[in-house]
């Protein structure tokens, strides 16, 4: 005798298990909304309590006193101007340079000639510190791609990402790159666009 099989297929009960996990995650998500909630805005004098997150990236400190007790000190969580002049910070506006033709071997030297000369005349670079000192925090690259493919240019962009992350003294290890593409731009060339890093 041969055995019925059930009406369920195993695609809906796929659906039904996908219901229950999405049920989960949303009461989840919502218990710990609810803890966030209740924490106090930073703000500086306020004392924060040990179960909120972390608003700052400071950490806080301990301190033991002769009478052995622990004291945990909160660290300052004023919020920064926002205006760009917080040391260690990214300047806003970036300094761009445009190389219609360069070499592998020459890149950093084409680079650095160009930035020297856009120094001299800009008075938002000076005030970042001495042309010897600038670093740079990010640095998008477009490759140019006029009359060309796309992927033309993307490619021309992360070959300069090597060599400037490998031999130009401005980059540093946490610099972050962005590179694509310039359909305006001569096949060939590079658009730079450097975000120093604020003293």
């Amino acid at each position: 005798m041969r055995k019925r099989r059930s009406g369920k297929s195993t695609a809906s009960l796929a659906g039904w298990l996908f219901a229950d996990l999405t049920l989960v995650l949303f009461v989840v998500s919502l218990s710990s909304a609810e803890s966030n909630a209740a924490c106090p805005e930073p703000r500086k004098g306020t004392v924060i309590p040990e179960w909120c997150p972390p608003t700052s990236t400071s950490p806080s400190t301990t301190t033991t006193s002769t009478t052995s007790t622990t004291t945990t000190t909160v660290p300052d969580t004023t919020v920064p101007d926002g205006d760009g002049s917080e040391p260690g910070g990214i300047k806003p506006e970036p300094v761009e340079i445009v190389l219609t033709s360069w070499r592998s071997s020459s890149l950093a030297v084409a680079i650095e000639r160009e930035l020297r000369d856009a120094y001299r005349g800009n008075a938002a670079l000076q005030s970042v510190g001495k042309i010897d000192e600038i670093r740079f925090g990010v640095i998008i690259v477009y490759g140019g791609s006029k009359g060309e493919q796309n992927n033309f240019g993307d490619r021309l962009a992360e070959r300069a990402e090597e060599i400037l992350s490998e031999s130009w003294i401005r980059v540093e290890p946490t610099t972050y790159f962005e590179t694509g593409h310039d359909q305006g731009l001569v096949a060939g060339g590079l658009n730079l666009k450097l975000f120093p890093v604020l003293g």
